[in-house]
């Protein structure tokens, strides 16, 4: 027997016939793919009163690189994803991520919107977007604001997104030259939720490392980016002493708990682990180590 009630539903047409609804009801949540809304609905954490439809929204579904960036518009799901941005080498950390989310089937129905906007803590998408330095744009009765993803998480399933907010978009800049990305997780099983995720962006100028961003996902109650990890790597060779330097601090900087899906100590040793292989093969694919 279901666990929940059935909400209203309502398909617009337009993102600001949803921003009404919204409004109308401060119960109505936004929907497109549904793979975690109805998941959630059926286990009893959230009870909607209406689910407002956006996959009828033509503009939401588009991904549109040029030179300085990509748009990805909120209901682009994984499987789109991987289709248009596969030519973009310094974008693999998000196609990787994308092409790792659940089964087929679920790559053909899961979106960016969503998976940004359950907030979990293992989302796939969510380390390579702020690896990336990516912002979301959100539009609400006054307009539209950007805000960087970084900053998007509150806390695990909680957003600064208001009611009456609708993700709209993914802007995703274009890693500099000589700049290569790689995301990685470790996981029981194929279709399990990722115990670990670690994001890397590394860019390099004569030898030694330009900038980096190290982002870590499912040891925190948000993303976390390895602040003091990035701090060791800043313009020094990448020689193996050095990674495996930054990999330990990386290591440090984690703040897992301990569930049913690994212990704490054993999550920071994986993230010694997949930061040192990420940081040595970015590195020696840029030819620098």
């Amino acid at each position: 027997m279901s666990r929940y009630s059935r909400p209203e539903y309502v398909k617009v047409l337009t993102v600001d016939d949803a921003i009404e609804e919204l409004i109308r009801n401060g119960e109505a949540y936004v929907v497109a793919g549904g793979t975690d809304l109805v998941v959630n609905m059926r286990l009893g954490r959230c009870a909607p009163r209406k689910l407002v439809d956006l996959s009828a929204v033509p503009q939401l579904s588009v991904v549109s690189p040029d030179h300085n960036s990509v748009v990805i518009g909120a209901t682009a799901t994984m499987s789109r994803i991987v289709e248009a941005l596969s030519p973009w080498p310094s974008l693999s950390a998000l196609t990787t991520a994308a092409s790792l989310l659940g089964t087929p089937q679920v790559r053909n129905l899961a979106t960016i919107g969503g998976n940004i906007g359950n907030a979990s803590p293992s989302a796939e998408l969510v380390g390579p977007l702020v690896a990336l330095g990516a912002s979301a744009v959100l539009r609400g009765p006054k307009g539209d604001r950007c805000v960087p993803i970084e900053e998007l998480f509150v806390g695990p399933g909680e957003t600064v997104l208001s009611k009456s907010e609708v993700l709209t978009a993914v802007d995703v800049p274009i890693p500099p030259t000589k700049t290569l990305t790689a995301y990685a997780r470790h996981r029981r099983t194929r279709v399990d939720l990722a115990t670990v995720g670690v994001s890397v962006a590394l860019g390099v100028t004569a030898g030694r490392c330009q900038h980096c961003r190290v982002v870590l996902t499912a040891v925190a109650p948000t993303p976390l980016r390895a602040i003091e990890a990035e701090g060791v790597l800043a313009g020094q060779k990448l020689t193996e002493e050095v990674i495996a330097q930054a990999a330990l601090v990386a290591s440090a900087e984690a703040r897992p708990i301990s569930d049913v899906r690994a212990s704490a100590d054993y999550r920071r040793e994986l993230v010694e682990i997949i930061t040192r292989r990420s940081l040595t093969s970015l590195a020696a694919t840029l030819g620098v180590n």
